[in-house]
């Protein structure tokens, strides 16, 4: 018998076995037995209901523990000792120019609120500029070979050439930034600086100010800002019909903390090299990924209490910086 027809043969066999298991007839017409519906539904119901499958157990990375060390949080001055501050939808409505100490700054490129800060009125960063001058002026210290080997056409450092920078903007790729923070050597200390648009208007005005600060500097410091930051700067002074120079020497701690700690740390997150490496953590801070919608409610009501915290995160970005900066490891 040919193979194909063998095969049909077993297949039939094969149907004719399912039907007599099932109770059917020899003729397959009818079954044997009829079962109601009502029989059907006593009998499932006497049967134990199937174990229900349980979801897979969600795998939670335990937090890392902290290393022993004072825990701080700073915060800018206030206009007022009653600061008004909440985190809630429902908070009293807050002027900014009664929260915080600053002043609109009238530029011919456009306004913007300007927030200055004394590093050494920053909790836990009293003693940043000290520091990082000891370090700086060091001839052997691992700060000033790693700005030797990762920037060497800056030559001779010095504080006042440098800024350190970080914006906050309302999401990514083409929209508009709010904030741009930066820290400079002003008069024997770091000074905060920080240029805010209070509303979408005036973000040519911020772009024009932060210019304006690197055009009297050679280097800028960042973290990721290589990827984010100053490509988004320069995209957003191309919209205002800005004028940007060459790139400046740039330092991203991105690359040198990767470098450093990728093989000691959960990840190189700048607050989690913060938290391992400052020994600092910080209380109330808002979260990144509300930053823009915090914004975006603000020019809507003109309610500053979620600008204060905003204004809080950026500066703590800046400090967190320059105090990395001062702990490199000693490296060969």
């Amino acid at each position: 018998m040919p193979p194909d027809r063998k095969r049909l043969k077993k297949k039939l066999d094969d149907l004719r076995s399912q039907f007599d298991r099932l109770g059917y007839g020899a003729e397959g017409d009818k079954p044997a037995k009829v079962v109601s519906a009502d029989e059907l539904r006593n009998t499932l119901r006497k049967r134990p209901p199937m174990p229900r499958r349980k979801p897979p157990a969600r795998q939670v990375e335990p937090e890392p523990a902290l290393p022993p060390g004072p825990l701080v949080m700073g915060r800018l001055p206030a206009a007022s000792p009653s600061r008004p501050k909440a985190r809630k939808k429902e908070a009293a409505h807050v002027a900014l120019a009664e929260t915080v100490a600053g002043s609109v700054a009238d530029r011919d490129a456009g306004k913007f609120y300007l927030v200055t800060t004394r590093a050494a009125s920053i909790e836990g960063a009293e003693d940043l500029g000290e520091r990082f001058c000891d370090q700086i002026h060091e001839p052997g210290s691992t700060l000033r070979r790693e700005l030797a080997r990762r920037l060497p056409e800056v030559g001779e450092f010095d504080p006042e050439q440098m800024v350190f920078m970080d914006i906050e903007t309302t999401g990514l790729s083409c929209s508009p930034l709010f904030l741009i923070g930066i820290m400079v050597w002003h008069e024997g200390d770091f000074e905060v600086r920080q240029f805010l648009a209070r509303h979408y208007g005036e973000e040519r005005g911020v772009v024009a100010e932060f210019l304006a600060e690197m055009d009297r500097r050679s280097l800028v410091v960042t973290f990721n800002g290589k990827s984010f930051d100053y490509p988004f700067i320069r995209t957003r002074a191309a919209v205002g019909g800005l004028p940007m120079g060459e790139n400046p020497a740039h330092l991203d701690l991105l690359h040198v903390g990767r470098r450093f700690w990728r093989d000691k740390l959960p990840n190189c997150k700048l607050q989690t090299i913060e938290r391992f490496l400052c020994h600092r953590v910080r209380e109330g801070d808002i979260p990144g990924a509300e930053i823009p919608e915090a914004y975006h409610a603000y020019v809507r009501t003109d309610n500053a209490y979620q600008i204060v915290d905003i204004l809080e995160h950026n500066m703590l970005d800046l400090v967190t910086l320059a105090d990395i900066m001062t702990r490199f490891p000693d490296v060969d």
